[in-house]
């Protein structure tokens, strides 16, 4: 994706999330429990794939934005995604399946969305050490409770997060 690419996503991402179109949430994966970072460098799963909804489950819709988390040594942002579906029973797809590190986990029926990945951020993620640093994220969920699987983002703290990737990438580039 382009940089100018980049930019029309996330000024049309801020655009719904300013005017309350859509609303934001952290999709956590903690890498005890599932490989993300192999999972968004995973060919087969491509652009779709489903995410667990335990929290938030009657609040989490089809049009909202996802913010891809991995817990752990290594935690911060690590893809931005559309959610695509309403959640419902699903069962991960077999290239996502593979992911799961403990068997117990592969192949379950769960409640869960489907999800389209708009951006991922894999070589350039913004870590949680850099998260606590910004203004404004003081009270971003994910940073003041570390269990859990969906935590809720609010408008101002998305926008926070828009312009960190939007530099982030500036200096990658």
């Amino acid at each position: 994706m382009t940089e100018e690419n980049i930019e029309g996503l996330l000024t049309e991402l801020d655009s719904k999330v300013r005017s309350n179109e859509s609303k934001v949430w952290i999709l956590r994966a903690s890498p005890k429990w599932y490989r993300l970072l192999n999972a968004l460098k995973d060919e087969r799963i491509a652009d779709e794939d489903v995410w667990e909804v335990r929290q938030h489950k009657n609040e989490i819709l089809v049009g909202h934005i996802g913010i891809i988390w991995m817990a752990g040594k290594e935690a911060g942002i690590y893809a931005i995604v559309d959610i695509v579906s309403n959640p419902k029973l699903m069962v991960d797809s077999e290239a996502s399946t593979s992911h799961w590190v403990h068997e117990k986990d592969k192949r379950q029926k769960r409640l869960r969305v489907k999800i389209k990945h708009l951006l991922k951020l894999t070589d350039s993620p913004i870590k949680k050490r850099t998260l606590e640093k910004i203004a404004g994220l003081g009270n971003l969920s994910i940073l003041r409770y570390q269990q859990g699987t969906n935590f809720k983002v609010t408008k101002d703290e998305w926008l926070i997060i828009s312009r960190l990737i939007r530099k982030k990438l500036e200096t990658k580039a």
